[in-house]
């Protein structure tokens, strides 16, 4: 008997964390005390007007501009490690994805690797990449350091530093000056460009994951920030990525997240708290590689900002992490629906490790806790160190399109939650929940969706909102909630005049002509828009719609996509509602051309400037179909060469459709040969042990994952699989460069151009994409491609999807296929009246 009741007892505690999914307070909102405070002028901050009259200001909630709310949405790229003539078309795709503030860190090893000869010539050179986002009209926040991470070579500093053996990051004095030199040298190059002089600079981050709390490192802290202030920079927003006291005048406290930790010392699969939707905190993890736990606490007398959420994620050695775009856009999300104002990520747009008098990535050897690819940044970005766009690009952008058109109104709101929230990963039944809200009007933000956990569709989903003087059911019948997925619903939208009760389709953006406004939501099944009758006139249905009333609402229930209604208020202002199904939504890009706002769907990637689109495609036959919306007879679309055509496809329903082709096919190829040569097996086992011995002195060395022990300089390595590569391409107009897609098996790759390392990655998928340019298919290139085998006691994380094959092949070390991608271009100048 004695037995039996343990084992219930331990059923009882496995289950309890689940037990709470099952009562109906996790459905309860109480939105009734939506009232609070806000403090101003409270932190020590620089210069916040611009010559064209701009302001921006903070207040504890939120950021300010031009004395109206703002939800800035910034994104990490760091500029020296990226190639200088992609700049341009990287800012772009920041921005149309929906990205305001381009932040970055300034490597101090990146321009002074030797003491006092700075170099800011080509991808360092700050001053062009300032000019550019200040020509694209995106902000800039710097993060000179002095020390960064970034997984960079003993974190941003340089050799010659950490050969003086000072006290470094504090006020010893001798490194004070030599931080002065570094920020005076800086000052120099952004000059002028500060947001006072109508530049982009509007922030800087001092420091980066150092906690501050004791006094000594405070001070040191201000003592960064008065070196920086003397030297010139005068911006109107000092911020910290770090703890420190509770009532400090001196920074933004930012925040961060990420959906896993490849710097964690173990392989193990890793579940974290990043998905539950409740009371604002950091991640604790963040840093814990080098420094220990960090402070998650979130200070209610500061905005609520980010610096850190997690985009992507970087692949170490030891832990070879695969993220999903729910897993990264989720962590955003997440945030949001839990009352973050202001999203920053890391990394927004990947990038490829300069290589100097040494190799500038961090690892073991220099006794930090990881090995990263020598060159090989991508970090699983939305914009990739190639400047390939993943998945998960669109998925951020159809998240941006929202807060850019939504965020001012969300900003203000307060996030409300269950009494009861969900705590357990398995939560199957349960969708997680918040209302954020102010003035009785808001969001309601749902999911459904836990990293590594596949739940299932929640079928009889509705939401008990309460408020003062009323309880009601949102929707007013239960529905189904979608596997795996993220939504957000208004809750008393205001549209004009009309009210927009709730809707169970997500607001997707706002698309503001003089003609007519039209608010585009999303959403798959059947959707339900209600609006209160008392600012109503009519609903002029089209489509799907199935139109009731009573004396309280109108009810619009559509079944289908693509679609549109009218609502017509008490003012005979007449607004439209347009539908999209998810998938177009994932198209959708938003933009501006003769001074009229228009939403343009397309598999490809879409930019625009200076009233032209770009429109660049990776297809092999680089046939691009777009969609226009609104629908005009007098939308065209033209060519700006005579490379490609432009066909009008369909003008009679909300999109004006267009297909592009080019005049001529693309011809690429490659060619593979196993080079099985005589090499010197001696010499590279001599090679392999003298990388090895250098590993073994660092502190965190461990056998089982020895690191990589390929070098910037081709070198033969023992037990190698090498394979010669050989390009044939046919040139064409319209082709901006070729993507070389490689599927493999092994632990490690590197591709050599004559025998310099062009790129590198630690296995974590199986393939790898290199961008060529024009200039790499000259016949005097000689490419190869060095596969590592993995060993069987070799103590790496590697996601289960992708283990079959590293315990099949991987050992083997072989390259399975590859192939050339054309990269399509095309720019078009698009009419409309």
């Amino acid at each position: 008997m004695k037995i039996i009741v343990k084992y219930l007892l331990v059923i009882c505690c496995i289950c309890c964390p689940f037990a709470s999914s099952f009562g109906q307070k996790q459905y309860e909102i109480d939105i009734s005390n939506q009232t609070y405070t806000l403090q101003r002028d409270f932190l020590k901050m620089g210069t916040n007007k611009s010559p064209n009259g701009d302001v921006l200001a903070y207040n504890s909630l939120y950021l300010v501009k031009n004395n109206q709310p703002w939800f800035p949405i910034m994104g990490e790229m760091h500029f020296s490690r990226v190639a200088e003539s992609d700049w341009e078309s990287s800012i772009l795709k920041m921005k149309t994805n929906g990205i305001q503030i381009i932040s970055s860190y300034i490597f101090w090893n990146h321009h002074e690797e030797k003491q006092g000869i700075f170099n800011w010539k080509d991808n360092n050179n700050l001053k062009k990449f300032l000019s550019l986002c200040k020509k694209h009209n995106m902000y800039v926040w710097l993060r000179p350091g002095p020390w960064v991470h970034a997984e960079a070579h003993y974190g941003g500093f340089p050799n010659w530093l950490i050969d003086k053996k000072i006290a470094l990051r504090s006020n010893d004095q001798t490194y004070l000056k030599y931080c002065d030199l570094f920020f005076k040298a800086i000052a120099q190059q952004i000059n002028g460009f500060y947001f006072k002089n109508g530049g982009p600079i509007i922030g800087v981050q001092i420091e980066n994951e150092y906690a501050f709390k004791a006094l000594e490192k405070y001070e040191h802290m201000k003592t960064l920030k008065r070196m920086l202030i003397a030297a010139g920079f005068d911006v109107p927003y000092y911020s910290a990525f770090s703890s420190g006291p509770d009532n400090q005048d001196e920074f933004l406290y930012m925040l961060g997240s990420y959906p896993d930790s490849p710097w964690a010392q173990h392989t193990k699969k890793m579940f974290k708290p990043m998905f539950f939707i409740k009371q604002l905190e950091g991640d604790s993890d963040i840093g814990s590689d080098l420094f220990g736990q960090v402070d998650t606490k979130v200070r209610n007398t500061y905005p609520k900002l980010s610096a850190e959420l997690g985009s992507g994620m970087q692949v170490t050695y030891h832990r070879r992490v695969v993220v999903s775009p729910n897993d990264v856009v989720g962590t955003a999300f997440v945030k949001v629906a839990s009352g973050l104002n202001g999203l920053g990520y890391y990394m927004f747009h990947g990038g490829v490790n300069p290589v100097g008098e040494t190799t500038l990535q961090e690892s073991r050897e220099t006794n930090y806790p990881n090995d990263v690819p020598i060159k090989n940044y991508d970090f699983q970005s939305p914009v990739g160190a190639m400047g390939l766009l993943p998945k998960s690009y669109n998925e951020f952008r159809l998240f941006h399109l929202f807060l850019n058109d939504f965020g001012s109104q969300l900003a203000k709101q307060k996030a409300f939650f269950p009494s009861e929230l969900v705590k357990s990963y398995f939560s199957y039944d349960t969708v997680q929940t918040s209302i954020r809200v102010h003035d009785n009007s808001g969001f309601i933000f749902l999911s459904n969706y836990q990293r590594f956990v596949n739940l299932d569709e929640v079928n009889s989903f509705q939401l008990t909102v309460i408020d003062k003087n009323s309880t009601e059911k949102v929707p007013s019948q239960p529905v189904k909630f979608a596997a795996n997925s993220f939504s957000i619903w208004p809750y008393n939208l205001k549209i004009n005049k009309a009210t927009l009760h709730y809707a169970t389709a997500q607001p997707l953006c706002i698309i503001a002509n003089p003609q007519q406004k039209t608010f585009v939501f999303f959403g798959d099944g059947e959707c339900e828009f209600v609006f209160d009758s008392q600012n109503v006139r009519e609903i002029k249905k089209a489509g799907n719609t199935k139109v009731t009333s009573d004396n309280r609402y109108f009810k619009v229930a559509m079944t289908g996509s693509d679609e549109s209604f009218d609502v017509v208020d008490t003012e005979n202002q007449s607004i439209r509602i347009v539908l999209l199904s998810r998938g177009s939504a994932l198209k959708a890009s938003k933009v501006k051309m003769n001074n009229q706002e228009l939403l343009i769907l397309s598999d490809a990637n879409v930019t625009s400037q200076n009233n032209q689109i770009s429109i660049e495609d990776l297809s092999d036959n680089g046939i691009v179909d777009l969609r226009v919306y609104p629908s005009t007879p007098s939308t065209t679309l033209t060519a700006l060469s005579k490379s490609f055509t432009i066909k009008t496809v369909d003008a009679k329903s909300i999109f004006n459709r267009f297909t592009i082709a080019p005049n001529e096919p693309a011809k690429g190829n490659v060619s593979f040969v196993h080079d099985k040569s005589a090499y010197p097996i001696k010499e590279a086992e001599r090679l392999r042990d003298s990388v090895l011995a250098k590993y073994a002195q660092g502190k965190y060395f461990n056998a089982s994952q020895p690191g990589p022990i390929y070098q910037y300089n081709f070198k033969n390595l023992p037990e190698q699989n090498l394979y010669r590569l050989n390009f044939k391409v046919n040139q064409n107009a319209n082709i901006k460069n070729w993507v070389l897609n490689m599927h493999y098996a092994a632990d490690v790759m590197a591709l050599y151009k004559n025998k310099k390392l062009a790129y590198d990655q630690f296995n974590y998928n199986n393939n790898c994409a290199y961008k060529l340019n024009e200039s790499d298919f000259e016949a005097s290139n000689q490419w190869l491609l060095q596969l590592s085998p993995f060993k069987a006691n070799y103590d790496i994380y590697v996601e289960d999807d992708v283990k079959p094959d590293k315990e099949k092949a991987w050992n083997r070390a072989i390259l399975n296929s590859a192939e050339l991608k054309p990269s399509w271009q095309y720019n078009i100048k698009l009419n409309n009246k």
